[in-house]
């Protein structure tokens, strides 16, 4: 973020077979651009179990116009009849693109209270965007490798349903915004 001279970085961690997804800040040098203090690491977001395949982490993040952090979260890899019932879940962090306050809170304004889910039904987001004329979130999610789905370049609205289910179903699927 170019105003608070923090940097966030998302990565793996955890153990093998029990790999997390976390989001962590670190508070940049000005003396010394582009490294960061020492002992200013501070984990904003907590690690989101990731399942035991090792595969569909995402991981992208972006801020809009307002500062708030938008962090992509794969399915996990699992078998699709489990990934994509975690993408549904609206309790489980895989498959969605989350939101947050740039201290790692959830904002008001989620489409479920104390919950960060902004949106679901995401494979493995692998890019995220805002456009800054109109504030768009775009957002590349990788589809299904079998024949039922494609990647897909998706605009992200509060509280849609962008497909990925227990069937394997991505792609074509219509976007919902019924929570």
């Amino acid at each position: 973020d170019s105003t608070n001279r923090y940097v966030y970085v998302c990565h793996a961690t955890g153990t093998p077979g029990a790999p997390q997804l976390i989001v962590k800040r670190f508070l940049e040098n000005t003396a010394a651009l582009g490294t960061a203090f020492g002992g200013s690491e501070t984990a904003l977001i907590s690690g989101v179990d990731m399942g035991s395949s090792g595969n569909n982490f995402g991981g992208r993040m972006c801020f809009d116009a307002s500062n708030l952090l938008y962090v992509g979260v794969g399915d996990g890899g699992a078998a699709i009849s489990l990934a994509g019932t975690f993408a549904q879940d609206v309790n489980d962090r895989r498959g969605k693109v989350l939101r947050y306050q740039e201290n790692g809170s959830i904002p008001l304004g989620n489409p479920f209270t104390s919950n960060a889910m902004y949106a679901r039904g995401m494979r493995n987001p692998r890019g995220m965007a805002v456009n800054p004329g109109t504030g768009d979130l775009f957002c590349v999610d990788s589809g299904n490798p079998a024949g039922a789905g494609a990647d897909e370049v998706n605009v992200i609205l509060s509280a849609a349903n962008y497909g990925w289910d227990a069937s394997g179903n991505s792609g074509a699927q219509s976007t919902t915004t019924s929570a």
